[in-house]
């Protein structure tokens, strides 16, 4: 399966999250969110012939102690040759070039998210 994995640019934010403790499975709304959009933009730049590369996509968000990954694949079996190809056909690259600065803003709103159940405690 190709995948565009959304976690590694992240590392020192979810290291000082897990020295606060904090466990995000329970706020990983805003990073859903950004996931979500992700994988519209992607999907949405899909060459479309038969429809099935548009079909296989997929995507989740993962969570682990403190990090989280997103992801958006494809598990057609030519995928990776057809955005291989790349300019136009690059989807992955056309939909995270879009979407990227939302992952920054979902950090932020996490981050709110969090502290302000500090406030509940």
């Amino acid at each position: 399966m190709f995948q565009i994995l959304v976690d590694r640019k992240f590392r020192g934010w979810e290291r000082g999250m897990l020295l606060l403790g904090a466990t995000l499975e329970a706020y990983s709304g805003p990073w859903q969110a950004a996931t979500d959009d992700l994988f519209n933009n992607t999907v949405g730049y899909v060459h479309v012939i038969t429809g099935e590369l548009r079909d296989s996509a997929v995507e989740g968000v993962e969570t682990a102690r403190a990090g989280l990954t997103g992801f958006v694949g494809f598990t057609a079996p030519y995928a990776a040759y057809e955005f291989g190809r790349g300019g136009s056909h690059d989807a992955p690259a056309r939909g995270w070039e879009v979407t990227q600065d939302e992952f920054q803003a979902a950090m932020g709103r996490t981050w709110f998210e969090v502290t302000a159940a500090w406030g509940a405690l």
